[in-house]
């Protein structure tokens, strides 16, 4: 979120004079860039380290790059490969969205609901804060304040003893040795030769997600002539779409996750037939949002329910790669109008739909006797 409105005030700085309106969105693709050729190795990550080390791992990579970002940019004149390597580091460690969900999936519906919705209460507030009371703010402090500090603040009060997590990362590596690795690719094979078919199935409602979701947000100043607010509607509509994703526990998931990418995509195909700027578009984007909201925590909570734990991280490694793709086009989705960007979401959720309906409710048991003997 935070790269959109501070390149608005990276654009007008005349000391950065390689960063402007039209250079800045390809800094922008270099975070979902780099988080893509992440993703896939994430499975592999989880061989090595737990959650729990890999997000202290995540998190002081995260306050590095902070530190690079308020920096380097004057230090080298607004460079623009050097801004961009910057970034691209960025979503290398852009997989910590993907740990946490998946963490608070695995611990229940009501954990993930409820962080998804403190994300976005969150995120209001800093577009609030970004459009009104920090709006005259050096667009390095206000990058420490919503980065930065949160961060150091979270990583005391979650990991009080962070220090000597760092300090067993060479012991975590030195365990596994190169037969571990070889068993664990076996592992691998074994799962995708016998989940297959609900691996691709349900990627491609990651594909709707990241593609719709960050592509709406990125959107913002094309939904109305106020992309602040258009943001803080956006992350409203978050929180109730989120707040639904619980009744799927009471009408099923893959029910509730159909209706969704359906209804998803009826409203960004009405919301692609109005004029940019709108309050129809506006509207339409926000309801189609809402919808997308209820469907990005159903597809977590598949990756817990549908497969077994070596399954949940091939199918992991998968769905994020396939979401990141989805997620490559959005901050270029944010120079075209909604009459190409929101139909191009549209057809992806009705796709995503249909898949959604080949997937199955809970994990096979035959799955887990194939794999044991395997």
């Amino acid at each position: 979120m935070l790269p959109l409105f501070l390149d608005f005030k990276i654009a007008t700085d005349p000391r950065l004079p390689g960063l402007s309106e039209k250079t800045l969105p390809i800094t922008t693709t270099a975070i979902f860039v780099g988080w893509l050729v992440s993703a896939p190795v994430l499975d592999s990550a989880l061989e090595i380290f737990g959650k729990k080390e890999l997000l202290v791992l995540h998190v002081i990579g995260l306050l590095m790059v902070n530190l690079a970002t308020v920096t380097l940019p004057y230090l080298t004149a607004g460079n623009l490969v050097v801004f961009t390597t910057v970034r691209f580091a960025h979503g290398l460690l852009m997989n910590i969205t993907a740990l946490t969900q998946v963490y608070f999936a695995e611990q229940g519906r009501g954990y993930l609901v409820g962080m998804n919705m403190m994300y976005s209460m969150v995120t209001i507030l800093m577009s609030w804060s970004c459009g009104r009371m920090t709006r005259m703010m050096d667009w390095r402090l206000e990058a420490l304040l919503w980065c930065s500090v949160p961060m150091m603040i979270g990583l005391g009060m979650a990991f009080p003893n962070w220090l000597s997590v760092v300090q067993s990362f060479p012991a975590a590596i030195s365990k596994k040795s190169r037969s571990t690795v070889a068993s664990a690719s076996g592992q691998n094979v074994a799962v995708w030769a016998l989940e297959r078919k609900n691996v691709l199935s349900l990627a491609v409602g990651f594909l709707a997600c990241g593609c719709g979701f960050y592509g709406l947000t990125y959107s913002a100043g094309q939904l109305s002539t106020d992309p602040y607010l258009s943001c803080m509607f956006l992350h409203a509509a978050d929180v109730l779409g989120f707040f639904l994703a619980a009744s799927s526990k009471k009408y099923g998931r893959n029910n509730v996750q159909t209706c969704g990418f359906i209804l998803a995509g009826i409203c960004l195909l009405y919301c692609s037939t109005g004029e940019a700027g709108s309050i129809r578009v506006l509207s339409a984007a926000v309801a189609g949002r809402l919808c997308l909201d209820v469907c990005f925590t159903t597809v977590y909570l598949a990756l817990a329910e549908i497969f077994s734990e070596a399954g949940s991280q091939v199918a992991l490694t998968v769905c994020e790669t396939t979401a990141r793709l989805g997620g490559i086009i959005a901050p270029l989705s944010g120079t075209f109008p909604p009459s190409i960007s929101c139909s191009v979401f549209a057809t992806v959720c009705l796709a995503a739909a249909g898949f959604t309906m080949t997937l199955p409710e809970k994990a096979a048991k035959t799955f887990t006797i194939s794999l044991t003997s395997v």
